[in-house]
């Protein structure tokens, strides 16, 4: 039977009220490096503004329907003159997960990018998920409409949705009430895989009770230590804050009152995770094993401040590849504490 109590959010949203002064989410915001500051309440209101522009925007659309959400970014190509090209889903800035969890709150099924994706990608991938409509960044990418062949609305910036929340000012948050009645294995996002072994990437729905599960018990059981409280915990996100690691990290993470630091990339080197430490308070480090590894690397070169981080870490865990066996080893010899 459907109920609001099987939609994932039922577990979002209330955290967003018990925590409400605490911080959410420090927003990378450049390579200085620097980075911002948003509390669980201002999360709490700028949500409310996305599912209300959405349940406006999508009006047209069937409850349960699958919306992309497209963002393409300007970068800089080895060749010198900057370029346009899918870049993620949403990923690098920090509304795209607003926006995706705007479209879920207002009754919708959001399927989300890879970064590698090109737009003849996306747009197989958008038919194959029976998507009806795209959300997508207009001033990255104005010609979505067109590519994507689908309904097509821009997403409002972070100030069109302050601007929203300025219009309700004592008045706007997420309701839990107001979510969507689901069934506990009905999709609530629509990831996919990376493609490597089949050209095209497969797609990966997710349920709300998978989504549940693992705020509920896999994220504590793995991150979380019972020597500390779970919302002193900072993290750093995965890499694309689009990609089903990060986005049910970070959401997961928040319902425990943590908070998340948004790195630059998947790909953060020792100076930056130097940087997060100090700057964020990061105080457990999840990436992937490939780039632990750098981090190890630096530390037995002799660099002691990355060894200084490494040992502080209430813990490090790694995924996607096994480390090198004698970085695994030196690890263990250092006694750091490393899960998988």
């Amino acid at each position: 039977m459907a109920s609001t109590s099987h939609n994932w959010l039922s577990l979002f949203v209330p955290a967003l009220k018990r925590h409400r002064e605490r911080v959410i989410l420090r927003p990378y915001l450049g390579p200085a490096p620097d980075w911002g500051r948003i509390t669980f309440r201002e999360w709490d209101q700028l949500l409310a503004a996305a599912t209300l522009h959405w349940r406006g925007a999508l009006a047209s659309l069937e409850p349960g329907d699958v919306v992309g959400v497209w963002h393409v970014a300007r970068l800089c190509t080895p060749h010198g003159p900057l370029t346009r090209r899918l870049r993620r889903l949403t990923g690098s800035r920090w509304t795209d997960l607003l926006h995706i969890c705007g479209v879920a709150a207002a009754g919708f099924v959001p399927q989300l990018f890879s970064a590698v994706f090109t737009p003849h990608v996306v747009k197989a991938l958008l038919a194959l998920g029976g998507a009806e409509a795209v959300v997508f960044d207009a001033d990255a990418f104005p010609d979505a409409p067109r590519e994507s062949a689908l309904r097509a609305w821009p997403a409002p910036g972070a100030d069109a949705l302050r601007a929203i929340v300025a219009e309700h000012p004592t008045t706007l948050e997420t309701a839990e009430a107001d979510l969507p009645a689901v069934g506990e294995r009905d999709a609530c996002a629509v990831f996919h895989s990376s493609g490597t072994t089949s050209g095209l990437p497969k797609l990966i729905p997710t349920s709300h009770l998978l989504m549940k599960t693992f705020i509920e018990h896999k994220f504590p059981d793995c991150l979380v230590s019972s020597e500390y409280d779970a919302s002193s915990y900072v993290y750093n996100s995965l890499g694309s804050l689009a990609h089903v690691g990060s986005f049910q990290c970070f959401h997961a993470a928040a319902v425990h009152g943590a908070c998340t630091a948004q790195a630059s990339s998947m790909a953060m080197a020792p100076a930056e995770m130097l940087h997060m430490v100090r700057a964020c308070g990061l105080n457990a480090l999840v990436q992937y094993g490939t780039f632990v590894a750098a981090h190890i690397r630096a530390a037995r070169d002799g660099d002691a401040h990355v060894r200084d981080a490494l040992h502080a870490f209430r813990q490090i865990l790694y995924t996607g590849v096994a480390l090198p066996d004698e970085d695994e080893q030196w690890a263990a010899d250092e006694g750091l504490s490393m899960s998988v």
